[in-house]
Formats: C-alpha cells, sequence, structure tokens
C-alpha cells in the first residue's frame, strides 16, 4: 500500500483496460515502452546515426510494407559493407539500381519493439495493477481497522461539535433505578421545531 502514491497517477482513468494509470517513473519496463510507443523515430534516429559511424558512411534506415526497416546506402558503399568486417552487422537484403539495402539484428529487435510497443505497455500496466491489488488484498485487515477507527473518531466528533453548538449537556447516569429529566430536550424533535 505505500507504493500506491509512487505506482499511481495523480488523475486515474475510469477502466484498467485503458491503461495510462502508472505514473512514469515508476517502471523501467513500461517507461521504455511508452517512450516506444509515442516516439519510436528517436530510437531509429539514434541507431541510424551509430551505425553511420560504424559503417563510416552515409546510410539511411528506412521503411516499408515489405521488408519493414531497412539500412539503405549507396552501392559503392554498400560493397564495402558485404565484405569484413561490416558483414558481421550488416546482412544484406536487397540490391537497387544505385541502392544497397541492409539490416541487423538490433535493427530486427528495434523493429519489433516499436511494433509491439503498445500491447507491451499496456500488458505491464495490467501486471502492476495486478501486483498493486494484491498488496492491497493483503492489507485489507489493517486498512479496515483504520477505517473503523476513523469512523468512531468522525461520529465521536461530530456530536461533540453539535453538543457544543446546540448547548446540550451529559445527562448524570448512576446506579440508581430513578429517572428524573429536568429541562429535557429532544434534539430530533427540537429541530423539527
Amino acid at each position: 500500500p505505500r507504493d500506491l502514491k509512487a505506482a499511481l497517477q495523480d488523475d486515474l482513468p475510469l477502466d484498467k483496460r485503458a491503461g495510462g494509470f502508472t505514473r512514469a517513473g515508476y517502471d523501467a519496463a513500461l517507461d521504455e515502452a511508452r517512450a516506444l510507443q509515442k516516439d519510436g523515430r528517436s530510437a531509429v534516429a539514434a541507431l541510424e546515426t551509430r551505425y553511420a559511424a560504424l559503417a563510416e558512411t552515409k546510410v539511411r534506415i528506412k521503411h516499408n510494407n515489405f521488408l519493414g526497416f531497412f539500412i539503405e546506402t549507396s552501392q559503392a558503399h554498400g560493397e564495402r559493407l558485404l565484405k569484413p568486417p561490416y558483414n558481421a552487422t550488416f546482412v544484406h537484403r536487397q540490391t537497387l539500381a544505385g541502392a544497397e539495402r541492409f539490416s541487423t539484428a538490433a535493427l530486427s529487435d528495434l523493429e519489433a519493439k516499436i511494433a509491439t510497443a503498445a500491447d507491451r505497455a499496456l500488458a505491464l500496466e495490467l501486471s502492476i495493477f495486478d501486483r498493486l491489488t494484491a498488496a492491497v488484498l493483503a492489507a485489507a485487515p489493517d486498512i479496515q481497522a483504520a477505517a473503523g477507527a476513523l469512523a468512531v473518531l468522525d461520529v465521536t466528533a461530530a456530536l461533540a461539535t453539535l453538543a457544543v453548538a446546540e448547548a446540550w449537556t451529559r445527562p448524570e447516569v448512576d446506579g440508581s433505578l430513578a429517572f428524573v429529566v429536568e429541562g429535557g430536550r429532544h434534539p430530533v424533535v427540537e429541530q423539527a421545531l
């Protein structure tokens, strides 16, 4: 239960299946999935910069429906990437007039992560929700005891405030069987009159 404040957003959605109830920074894997979901282009751009430095030439990461993500470079530079040590990283995919297309294991992994980012983010959030629910249920007896104590305090404080405002007095109760009421008033009837 202490984890709830750290885990939950200030404004929560009505339906857990909508996601978006977990605070940023609570779970690193969830933050990564959300970042890829929102801005996969920046991850692709970072990888493109890394590959340009590794290949020592200009490369572009592009996407089409047939190949998915791929690395494209000029024919002259592509010939170099077909040879060691570059061919250990760059896997040839396609030759075009004036261009060569390659792929890498990291690019394929990134493509899969981007494609499944929304589903992964929701699955992670639902897992967090289940874990938090289990923790609250485990603490249910303590929560119920605290709620009961607060209820008693609330009723007692409200009656004390009303007694002072309406000038009520406490009756004297002793062990005898005598029943004497002097200047008695019924609070509900008095309010009705």
